[in-house]
């Protein structure tokens, strides 16, 4: 189903969006940037890294360790991309911290989309992606 990350160029619409609030459930981790106008929506997996070591964790959604230390890339920005392996997209906050977003080959395991604003329909924002978009 999903043929993996492959350009930076895809995801370029990410840069300098501000990471404003991190929402889970028992199947997605959400997080909302630009005062929840856009939302990121991970189905699988992710890892974070600080700059300083203090942070380094791989989050599974479905796996049986489920700490989590977001709080820390709250109110950055995304100020740059990177593939270094082909199942994972990293986003590069301002505070230096890395954000990695995993694919998963067997299922839709993450997307990009805008947030509808019911009280403004004309406000409807238009970028979006996921990873059935990439399949080559």
């Amino acid at each position: 189903m999903v043929s993996q990350f492959h350009s930076t160029q895809d995801f370029e619409p990410l840069i300098g969006w501000e990471l404003d609030r991190v929402t889970l459930d028992k199947y997605h981790v959400m997080l909302f940037f630009n005062n929840g106008w856009n939302l990121l929506n991970i189905a699988s997996a992710f890892s974070h890294r600080s700059s300083d070591g203090k942070v380094d964790y791989t989050f599974d959604i479905y796996g049986d360790e489920a700490a989590q230390q977001v709080s820390r890339l709250l109110r950055e920005t995304i100020v740059g991309l990177s593939i270094r392996r082909p199942d994972r997209l990293t986003l590069m906050f301002s505070n230096e911290d890395e954000f990695d977003v995993h694919d998963h080959p067997e299922f839709c395991s993450w997307w990009i989309m805008p947030v509808d604003d019911p009280e403004r329909p004309d406000h409807k924002l238009s970028w979006s992606i996921w990873d059935e978009n990439l399949v080559e």
